[in-house]
């Protein structure tokens, strides 16, 4: 269930790069020339144990003692707001239209870790879609991580076509539009397919 997470996270993060680009956000001006490897391979490790952490509080701990004593929708919300409001910080400065955006995309991306969870009865999927997602978004294609824009160790390199919208200024594809549909049509996804699932849930 990891590495299924791991594949969701990659293709919900390209789909969005690739048509982030191709509508002009952002630019892919190749690859470096040189690339340390080694601190590449490095931040694998780190990221893998980063979103470990993060799913085992918000989905291991609050998650499963909430889903206990209250309704699927109401434990999906509480985790949802746990998880986000970390990430607020980061938003400092940004325009109140990529503020909102970014804060709909980590509710989104928080309701599909959830649904991964409760799908696979453990929070490795949720684990491993978001070591991917923060892995590949910072140290492949060298893109701003949730509002953290220093100059990193990459494989490729990118960056933004001006501030805007599409490319969620200086928040970063999390904060983009076509990112909020890209999570909304996979949240949407999930539900229908794993609707047997939330309704064993509800009744537990």
């Amino acid at each position: 269930s990891y590495f299924v997470g791991a594949v969701a996270g990659t293709i919900f993060l390209a789909v969005s790069i690739i048509v982030a680009v191709l509508a002009g956000a952002f630019k892919f001006n190749g690859i470096f020339a040189n690339i340390d490897v080694k601190m590449v391979s490095m931040m694998a490790l780190c990221f893998v144990f980063q979103g470990a952490m993060e799913e085992v509080l918000c989905r291991g701990v609050v998650q499963q003692l909430l889903i206990k004593k209250a309704s699927v929708p109401v434990t999906l919300g509480v985790t949802a707001a746990l998880f986000t409001i970390p990430h607020l910080g980061n938003m400092a400065g940004g325009s109140p239209a990529i503020i909102v955006v970014a804060i709909v995309n980590l509710v989104l991306i928080s309701l599909i870790f959830s649904l991964l969870t409760i799908r696979f009865k453990s929070i490795w999927a949720a684990c491993g879609l978001h070591s991917a997602w923060n892995y590949i978004l910072y140290s492949i294609l060298g893109l701003n991580l949730s509002g953290k824009d220093e100059r990193v160790n990459a494989v490729f390199d990118m960056s933004s076509s001006g501030s805007n919208i599409l490319n969620g200024a200086d928040y970063g594809i999390e904060a983009s539009i076509i990112t909020t549909v890209v999570l909304a049509v996979g949240a949407g996804i999930l539900i229908v397919f794993f609707e047997d699932k939330l309704k064993d849930a509800k009744k537990k």
